[in-house]
């Protein structure tokens, strides 16, 4: 209504507009242009005729004026409304209507273009507030469905969030413990939260913390405590996030661990006093019947017939298996118990491996074997303790021979960068695959239908693995089945060490050792002042092995200097020293240091630090 009166206003006002000046028009026309001998009558007619044609003109004029005047204002209400506007069509006229028209259409279409981005925009945000809050209660879901508690402090330590792990732990409600402080539900037994807190703030986190959580009954739950700062978008501290973890089925697993070990290592105890006590009881007689059938067989005790001669061979090699399983037996019982002595010092290994192979040479003529080695005689030395290592390799050929029938036993040896390979090859039944793993177990034992049984325990190849793990070494088996061929590879490796590296070694043996046995063990240094010729130095080092009286004492060479390892307290390295002074003040000129674990150092570098050649201290 108000639309159409604002449209009235427009018409007639702009029929005012045209009609007068289309009066004032008509008669300077009649006056002035027409003849002047019309008659007055005419003179109106014809006024009245222009005016008519005029006012006619100027209607229809308005009438389009109002019209498209009428669609601007209806468009333009629209527009106001909010609601959506048409593009505005009007008739061309040229006039300042049509310009207006041009320009609110203009406008109409920017703020269409501008709504389509506002909607693009709005319906990002509604995705994003969508994902938003998805990805919050996806992280919401991970927190309150974590087996662990969870809590975040702020920074004067009040609760802010807690999971659902931690209600139930606690028996608290959320409402209970959201805004106070943290000290009310951690106990300060064994474990300081405040004092943790320092570390967090230096360190950005702390680890593994043992801790007690308090329910609201009032029990002490132990609890492991890992925490990390909270920072806000400038990465500055705005509260702290802590995880524990229930400590009581774990510590209960561990409580039954230690006393199920505790009773694995009284019934290892038991078993080992029980196989060295039986071994040395069967070892004695074994030596007795063992030397009267040598005595027999040797015809000491009056002459045998052959018969009687074989008969005795038979029950004489018998008695030496059963000493050999005896002998193996003690060995285990020695590593087992770490009573094993090892011995290593600088070693040919050509030669080693040469004297076992030829001291199975009879065996293997027995079986129709051949036994051959192939080692290079340029192999560096090793230090390690021949027996130990003969016993090794005595293991590894008897346990090809028990399972080659026919073919050959080959032992062969080369160096790598740091470590000599030694390895037994067979052409025997191979290995079956399944106990490929389980080779060197203890008391494991296989065998193959098609070959005769062979006596024994299955201790060979364990004692040889521990033999090559107290050395520092590698020990495995490959089963080597192939069309053309079958049989077995054992291997084994030793670490080679330059003289100061096994000095090193040894000394970091034994400190091992002097912590396990709680004594001491002494550092003594002698460095020698001034060159001398080979010959006084060799002399010197048998003067110094004279004057070392116990087994375990040991001599070195390290930088130059010789390094005695003496497992003495300080009074007796400092007596050890001055028999040295005595031996050798009139003959040579040297320097000599002392440094004892653990009153001088507990580490193999704090020692020689305290003893090193070349350095002024005074170590007595």
């Amino acid at each position: 209504m108000k639309q159409e009166k604002i449209s009235r206003k427009v018409v007639i006002i702009y029929a005012l507009l045209t009609i007068i000046p289309l009066l004032v028009s008509g008669y300077i026309i009649a006056k002035y242009i027409f003849p002047y001998n019309i008659t007055t009558v005419e003179n109106l007619f014809l006024i009245f005729l222009l005016v008519l044609i005029l006012s006619i003109f100027g209607v229809l004029l308005l009438m389009k004026i109002g019209k498209n005047i009428e669609i601007i204002s209806l468009q333009t209400q629209k527009l106001a409304s909010g609601e959506k506007v048409e593009s505005i069509e009007l008739r061309e006229s040229g006039d300042e209507v049509e310009t207006l028209a041009v320009s609110l259409n203009s406008i109409v279409q920017r703020i269409e273009n501008e709504s389509l981005a506002l909607q693009t925009v709005t319906t990002q945000l509604e995705y994003a507030s969508k994902e938003l809050a998805r990805q919050k209660g996806y992280t919401d879901r991970i927190i309150n469905n974590m087996a662990d508690t969870l809590f975040v402090i702020d920074s004067e330590t009040m609760i802010k969030t807690v999971n659902n792990a931690l209600l139930n732990l606690l028996g608290y409600e959320k409402k209970e413990l959201l805004g106070k402080s943290i000290e009310s539900i951690i106990s300060e037994e064994k474990f300081s939260f405040f004092k943790n807190v320092k570390p967090i703030l230096e360190n950005g986190t702390v680890r593994n913390q043992d801790m007690f959580y308090i329910a609201k009954d009032g029990t002490k739950i132990p609890m492991s405590f890992s925490g990390s700062l909270l920072l806000d978008e400038g990465n500055n501290p705005t509260g702290i996030i802590g995880v524990a973890r229930d400590m009581r089925e774990l510590k209960k697993l561990l409580a039954d661990l230690e006393n199920a070990n505790r009773e694995l290592d009284r019934l290892s105890k038991v078993k080992s006093v029980f196989i060295s006590n039986v071994s040395h009881e069967l070892r004695t007689p074994l030596s007795i019947a063992k030397e009267g059938i040598s005595q027999v067989l040797e015809g000491i005790k009056g002459e045998i017939n052959p018969e009687q001669s074989d008969f005795l061979s038979i029950v004489s090699k018998n008695i030496d298996r059963l000493s050999y399983l005896i002998e193996n037996l003690l060995d285990l019982s020695r590593i087992e118990s770490g009573k094993v002595k090892v011995r290593r010092r600088l070693t040919d290994i050509p030669p080693l491996i040469k004297d076992v192979v030829f001291s199975f040479h009879e065996r293997a003529r027995e079986k129709s074997l051949e036994i051959r080695d192939e080692i290079p005689l340029d192999l560096p030395s090793v230090y390690i303790d021949p027996e130990k290592i003969t016993q090794v390799l005595t293991n590894l050929i008897d346990n090809s021979l028990k399972f080659t029938k026919e073919g050959w036993v080959k032992i062969f040896a080369h160096a790598k960068k740091d470590e000599i390979e030694v390895s037994v090859l067979d052409t025997g039944a191979g290995i079956p695959q399944e106990y490929i793993s389980g080779i060197f177990d203890r008391f494991q034992r296989f065998s193959y239908s098609h070959l005769p049984k062979e006596s024994g325990l299955g201790l060979g190849l364990p004692i040889a693995k521990e033999i090559i793990d107290i050395h520092k070494g590698k020990i495995w088996a490959e089963s080597l089945h192939s069309p053309l061929s079958c049989g077995s590879k054992l291997t084994f490796t030793i670490p080679i060490y330059n003289e100061e590296g096994y000095f090193l070694e040894c000394l970091s043996d034994g400190i091992e050792y002097a912590k396990d046995e709680k004594t001491d063990l002494s550092l003594i240094m002698v460095q020698i002042k001034n060159n001398f010729p080979s010959q006084i130095l060799i002399q010197l080092e048998k003067t110094i092995e004279e004057i070392l009286r116990k087994p375990a004492d040991s001599m070195f060479k390290y930088k130059g200097a010789i390094a005695i390892l003496a497992f003495t307290d300080k009074n007796g390295a400092l007596s050890i020293g001055k028999r040295i002074k005595i031996a050798l003040e009139t003959k040579i000129s040297f320097e000599l240091k002392i440094a004892t674990y653990p009153s001088d150092g507990i580490t193999v570098k704090e020692l020689i630090q305290r003893c090193e050649p070349g350095k002024d201290i005074n170590c007595r």
